[in-house]
């Protein structure tokens, strides 16, 4: 059976996290100056890891604190820049207050996590230069849904997405994230205050048996879009059962079906932006979630005015 849906739209905020060792925290700049963990910024609390200029590979502690195997390197971030303002006091000075920062000459601040799990990551950078509202920082992950962004300005009072941080998506298969601030070359100033890594959805396991029986999501298009999208899946055997849904980047549901009796093969589903009321949704990332008996699957949804 191929099945053609027309969905209606919703608007909301982020997927449940189900590995928690995956997801860390990191600030880079006074190592003796790092968040509390009860501190979450514009995303997730736990353990912060007090990272400097980075030298070699430093293993990361999991948001209960954890050592794991997970670890970090980089370069052409060469020094740590402090600066007092005024306006900011308590986690929100240890975290902005300091940055690492390179000159791009030629290389921008380049920063690795490795031995990561394979899948769907969001990866909130942090970007404000401590003494200089007017200096903005461009940010990008390698081979994430979204391009460079810029960050910064003068601190707003609390975390301002666009001016204190920025959040990228991307899909990892090779157990690694890579994030930079800067642009090669450019022989401009830019760094970052800090990160944070969360995995949304883990990839299936390559060879296994589970893995060759979880539905995949093979492409969204268009995607950014303002209108229609259509989503393109695929199931590899007979489903009694698969469960869509459409959460925002904060894990909350804003719409939901469930489908019965599905033939293998490649199905295709269009949703035009709208939550269930007929409202069109703002402008953000959702997910696409697709949940049966062998597992979830999930892909980005950009909505774009």
């Amino acid at each position: 059976m191929r099945l053609s849906l027309a969905l209606t739209g919703i608007s909301l905020v982020a997927l449940a996290v189900p590995v928690a060792a995956q997801n860390f925290n990191v600030d880079f700049g006074n190592l003796s100056d790092a968040p509390a963990a009860s501190y979450g910024a514009a995303g997730q609390t736990g353990y912060w890891n007090a990272i400097g200029v980075p030298s070699g590979r430093i293993p990361l502690r999991d948001l209960d604190g954890v050592l794991t195997t997970v670890d970090i390197r980089g370069v052409g971030g060469t020094q740590i820049l402090e600066f007092d303002n005024p306006g900011t006091s308590g986690d929100d000075d240890a975290l902005v207050d300091d940055m690492l920062i390179g000159f791009s000459d030629p290389l921008d601040v380049c920063l690795w996590i490795d031995n990561l799990e394979n899948g769907l990551y969001e990866v909130t950078s942090y970007a404000l230069t401590p003494d200089d509202g007017g200096l903005l920082s461009r940010v990008r992950v390698d081979f994430a849904h979204e391009g460079p962004i810029y960050i910064g300005g003068d601190w707003p009072g609390a975390h301002e997405n666009g001016v204190t941080y920025t959040r990228h998506y991307v899909e990892i298969t090779n157990n690694e994230i890579a994030f930079h601030a800067g642009e090669l070359g450019a022989s401009v100033q830019a760094g970052l205050n800090g990160v944070q890594v969360r995995l949304l959805s883990p990839a299936a396991t390559p060879g296994s048996d589970l893995g060759s029986l979880i539905p995949r999501i093979d492409a969204v298009r268009p995607n950014p879009a303002s209108g229609l999208q259509t989503v393109l899946f695929s199931l590899p055997q007979v489903m009694a059962a698969v469960r869509l849904e459409i959460v925002d980047p904060a894990g909350r549901r804003v719409w939901s079906r469930e489908l019965h009796d599905l033939d293998a093969g490649l199905t295709s589903v269009d949703w035009d932006g709208r939550d269930e009321t007929g409202r069109r949704v703002p402008a953000a990332v959702y997910f696409f979630r697709m949940q049966s008996e062998s597992g979830t699957v999930s892909r980005p949804l950009i909505r774009t005015r």
